[in-house]
């Protein structure tokens, strides 16, 4: 069999060698040509069939990456206004905001307490803990819109934003991390 030759058109008269014929050499060859095929028609974003759970997840675990975004963005004045604007989104108001946390809570801890019955042990602290991200994300919308307008000590606000995001962790601590791990990746 031997060589398979590629002209190069700069060196017309010259061929190249691409694939030995045989030996360790033709072996290591395939497995990386396996391995680059196989890189190369991957898609980047695997398709995800996403369990309802998961579905159902997704509008907490974007404000989750948002509020972890906005502990950083706080700490830098000029970045102020555009995690204010993260913070005034639709999803921030407070019947928008219960609506997503409760669809998690009732989706994970069964129905029971969504058609006015007694809510479940992890239905109640997952309320609790929601209500507490609610409260820590409103203080901190409050304080930022009171620092941009008025130059004050900042130590509230990062304890605010501080606070905010490790609420949030733990409340998604509550739930199957593989869950929230599809989520995440569908969000990417």
């Amino acid at each position: 069999q031997g060589l398979v030759p590629v002209s190069n058109p700069s060196q017309s008269s010259r061929n190249h060698d691409v694939t030995p014929s045989s030996g360790p050499d033709r072996r290591v060859f395939l497995q990386s040509a396996a391995l680059l095929s196989t890189t190369l028609l991957m898609p980047t974003t695997p398709a995800l069939a996403m369990t309802e759970f998961q579905k159902v997840l997704l509008p907490v675990v974007r404000i989750s990456n948002e509020l972890a975004d906005i502990k950083t963005l706080v700490r830098e004045k000029s970045n102020w206004s555009k995690a204010l604007a993260l913070l005034q989104d639709a999803k921030y108001e407070k019947a928008n905001f219960k609506k997503a946390f409760n669809q998690v809570g009732d989706n994970f801890a069964g129905n029971a307490g969504a058609d006015g019955g007694t809510p479940k042990n992890e239905q109640t602290v997952a309320y609790m803990a929601r209500n507490e991200i609610l409260t820590r994300t409103e203080d901190l919308r409050a304080e930022l819109e009171y620092l941009i307008k008025n130059e004050d000590d900042t130590a509230d606000l990062y304890k605010y934003a501080d606070s905010a995001a490790t609420a949030m962790e733990r409340y998604l601590g509550l739930l199957p991390l593989a869950e929230i791990d599809q989520a995440r990746l569908a969000l990417r």
